[in-house]
């Protein structure tokens, strides 16, 4: 019978500690004194004994830093800390601002508070623009303890202080959880004193807000200062957007006209050979003002093919380059002799394109598109990114600090928005500028293209352009010019025009740089489009490193008015 009895006082014992150990706000009062400017100063009083549970080294107050206005729009409250004491000492502090909690958090992280102690804790702050008018009279609702306290609240008393000769109109008093509208307070009031006082504890997660009515004209009307806070709540962030449309606007638009402009358009008219001294990836860049796709390549595969340097064997994914012995004398671009080299040394004299990432391949293209873009670089066309980079960054701070400064987010904020990003959008288009030397290269480039696009029509066959006809065609004129066709996206036009004037020719070409064969039956056109889409493919691999990366899956109520918040301790 012992041991029983003496389990069933070891648990006593335990739950009584414990039960005796549980922490709770003893005490928790508050004095608002509401100025007649509509500013309240509030100074709260906690009592509360430490156990070291979750109160070690002091307490915080959480107060919210946003009210809804009867608008609906969100304002920040404004707060200013004035004093905080622990059993009438000065206490450290400091404050945090923590999504919308505007947080006090009291003590020191070097000391604890003795256990089993009790501790009074006076915090005194003012907040701006409390009180709130209404047509017939004004009201000052006040949350006392705050909803979001982390344990409960034996008693609370609030005295409300109007100013020298205000009478309240009216008391009113909600109690429990936020939304509830509960009775447990008694109210009174003496002269301008009102005293509210809860008759039952509040339990977690429960709160005191209390509502008094003045007289309207007692307290003066928001000053001009306290308009144009609102205001700046209100509106700050969007004028800061619409300021940013035309600073950022003004300034692409005097970069435009200091760097932008092209130089004057040259006529397009079609030419029948290439640019002297210019290769296919040369001539791709120059007129796309980018390499774009893989053209600029196949082109200059097909230049080194056609002149003798190697011979392709190309297949459905990839296509294999083999060293040949060129004729005599055959002159290449510098570009192109330097990345021939590099492909294939003397020690290698094939590669195959297509059967994964070839680190050599993708240095020797690197190296060619460099050259390319420094020779017909700035000269030629001024991409002006200096300038767009400065905008761009503007642009992105100006929207980083009005989205700081905006709380509530409207059409306009969005519409603005929209406006900024197309004018940047547009200026990525406009500011960019063709320089004369690269205009009158590009428009032999066009005219060139235009040829190579346009020659199965009779009507340019018959042509005469500047009293220039165009030359006989031929398979080796064809095939000279297959790399430059390549390169500017038009050999599947260029080879209809080599089947329509000569189709014998056509159908039995099998150019000595093939080693991949040709289908029966199949067209020249067919024939260069598959070639160009093999290399494409082949080349595609051969000079995109793979990607590695993971991803993982995985009328009023309680809680109304003014203050509020919660608190805990640390």
């Amino acid at each position: 019978m012992r041991l029983p009895v003496l389990l069933t006082l070891l648990f006593a014992l335990l739950f009584a500690g414990q039960a005796q150990a549980s922490e709770r706000i003893h005490q928790f009062d508050a004095e608002i004194q509401v100025r007649t400017d509509g500013d309240v100063i509030v100074t709260e009083t906690i009592t509360l004994t430490a156990e070291h549970y979750q109160v070690s080294r002091g307490i915080f107050r959480d107060l919210p830093r946003y009210y809804l206005a009867e608008t609906g729009e969100k304002f920040r409250y404004g707060y200013d800390v004035l004093n905080v004491t622990r059993n009438g000492e000065q206490e450290p502090y400091k404050t945090l601002s923590d999504g919308n909690a505007f947080q006090i958090r009291i003590g020191d992280a070097d000391k604890l508070l003795p256990k089993g102690q009790q501790q009074t804790y006076k915090i005194r702050y003012r907040v701006k623009n409390q009180v709130r008018y209404f047509d017939d009279h004004d009201e000052l609702m006040w949350n006392v303890t705050g909803d979001y306290w982390g344990f409960p609240i034996d008693a609370s008393q609030a005295t409300i202080i109007l100013p020298q000769g205000v009478q309240p109109t009216f008391l009113k008093g909600y109690t429990g959880a936020y939304g509830e509208s509960g009775s447990d307070y008694t109210a009174s009031h003496n002269g301008n004193v009102a005293l509210f006082s809860l008759t039952k504890g509040l339990k977690l997660r429960e709160g005191f807000t209390i509502a008094v009515g003045l007289p309207k004209g007692a307290i003066d009307p928001p000053s001009a200062a306290d308009k144009g806070a609102i205001l700046w709540q209100r509106y700050a962030g969007l004028g800061l957007l619409l300021l940013s449309v035309l600073g950022v606007f003004g300034f692409y638009f005097f970069s435009w006209q200091k760097v932008g402009k092209d130089a004057a358009r040259l006529p397009v008219y079609p030419r029948y050979h290439p640019p002297k001294k210019l290769s296919p990836i040369a001539a791709h860049y120059v007129f796309f003002r980018t390499l774009k796709n893989n053209d600029g390549l196949i082109g200059t595969l097909m230049d080194l093919a056609v002149k003798g340097f190697l011979s392709l064997k190309v297949e459905k994914k990839k296509v294999t380059l083999t060293k040949t012995d060129p004729p005599r004398n055959t002159q290449l671009p510098g570009h192109e002799r330097k990345f021939y080299n590099a492909i294939l040394k003397n020690s290698n004299r094939s590669r195959t394109l297509g059967e994964g990432y070839d680190a050599d391949f993708a240095s020797a293209l690197s190296t060619m598109n460099t050259s390319i873009q420094k020779t017909y670089g700035d000269d030629y066309f001024r991409w002006n990114t200096g300038y767009m980079a400065i905008a761009i960054f503007a642009s992105v701070s100006f929207f980083i600090i009005a989205a700081f400064l905006t709380l509530n987010w409207t059409v306009w904020h969005f519409v603005i928005t929209g406006v900024l990003v197309v004018i940047n959008l547009a200026f990525f288009y406009f500011l960019p500028a063709q320089t004369a030397k690269g205009e009158k290269l590009r428009s032999e480039i066009a005219g060139f293209r235009l040829y190579l696009e346009t020659a199965e029509k009779d009507v340019l066959n018959a042509a005469e352009v500047h009293g220039d006809k165009p030359p006989p065609m031929s398979k080796d004129r064809y095939e000279a010019l297959l790399p430059f066709a390549m390169a500017l996206g038009v050999e599947k036009p260029w080879s209809k025009y080599f089947e329509k004037v000569l189709p014998e020719e056509a159908r039995d070409y099998d150019p000595s740089w093939n080693r991949g064969g040709r289908l029966a039956g199949a067209t020249l056109a067919s024939f260069s489009h598959s070639v160009s889409s093999g290399i494409s493919s082949g080349v595609s691999t051969a000079a995109v490193r793979p990607s590695s990366g993971s991803s993982s899956s995985g009328g009023g109520f309680s809680g109304g008015g003014g203050g509020g918040g919660g608190g805990g301790g640390w």
